[in-house]
């Protein structure tokens, strides 16, 4: 498997019709149930390509995205002001994606991304690190609590229409 690790200089490299294939089949499925098209997930892709983002991905031999990640600054993400009122540092490094094919997982291709997305978080100078899920996210969390996140806060958001409760995990950088 080939690892790579992209930040706002070489996004030209993101394979967003890969990419957007990925994120339709993780969150179109439990616990999310999004209803998106391909050209929504490429939508997501594209708005995230936009900001100031660290893209980590999983490829197979063949090239193929197997898992994705996604950092960005806090500040810059779209919802932050209802993450800094659920208990976020407004200074964090924000993971807002993670995304793994259902062939790859329980396979430590999650556990990957997340850990190359702490480390691009550290060398960017920040301290703290934060992201959310759906309450009934078992294998996010599960990811989360590997890597010392501790539950800080819950919300409660709209997804596809519906309203759930989301959790959010922070952690030092420092530790």
């Amino acid at each position: 498997m080939v690892f790579q690790v992209l930040d706002e200089t070489s996004l030209s490299l993101v394979p967003v019709d890969q990419l957007a294939e990925l994120v339709v089949e993780c969150f179109n499925a439990p616990p999310w149930n999004e209803q998106w098209t391909l050209e929504t997930g490429r939508e997501v892709i594209l708005s995230f390509l936009k900001k100031r983002v660290d893209v980590v991905l999983l490829r197979d031999e063949a090239g193929q995205v197997l898992s994705l990640g996604i950092g960005l600054p806090l500040a810059d993400y779209s919802s932050a002001s209802e993450l800094h009122l659920a208990g976020a540092h407004p200074d964090s490094y924000y993971i807002p994606a993670l995304a793994t094919r259902r062939a790859t997982r329980q396979k430590g291709a999650c556990s990957r991304c997340f850990q190359a997305l702490l480390d691009a978080g550290l060398a960017r100078g920040f301290k703290t690190v934060c992201t959310r899920t759906r309450i009934d996210n078992e294998a996010a969390i599960r990811v989360f609590r590997k890597f010392q996140l501790q539950q800080i806060g819950h919300m409660l958001a709209s997804t596809g229409g519906v309203e759930s409760e989301r959790v959010i995990y922070a952690r030092s950088l420092l530790s």
